[in-house]
């Protein structure tokens, strides 16, 4: 269907469509926040660190072993770390602190790692694990 003169944009969805005109906009454009580029430039480099942080985006060269494939290598240290999320975010804290560990044991020249055995369901406040370069 053809739009009507000094329509903007008219698709609103897959079933809907209305006529906007540049006018119906001004008012709304005028009240629009608009963020200086330096808290731009902060909030990049935020999301920049949380991309290169190995707490997110995990760890290569390091792999999770049994105790007893850990029988055939060479001890290295022990690593701890705590869950910095409880509640509806625990599962990501976990994960993000299993991956902090992963990286620790590659900073310490380990290329596995077993982790303390832990009761499904309960409450993780420390993530432990031994690791080793096999």
């Amino acid at each position: 269907p053809a739009l009507p003169p000094g329509c903007a944009w008219a698709t609103l969805g897959p079933a809907a469509a209305a006529c906007i005109r540049p006018s119906d906009l001004e008012d709304t454009m005028q009240h629009t926040p608009v963020l200086p580029p330096a808290i731009l430039g902060l909030a990049t480099l935020a999301l920049a660190a949380c991309v290169s942080d190995p707490g997110f985006r995990g760890v290569t060269g390091v792999r999770t072993i049994t105790a007893s494939e850990a029988a055939a290598c060479r001890y290295v240290t022990d690593i701890r770390a705590t869950p910095g999320a409880y509640g509806p975010l625990a599962q990501q804290g976990l994960e993000y602190s299993r991956n902090r560990v992963l990286d620790l044991a590659k900073q310490s020249g380990a290329n596995a790692v077993v982790f303390a055995q832990v009761t499904p369901g309960d409450l993780v406040t420390e993530v432990r694990a031994t690791a080793y370069a096999c």
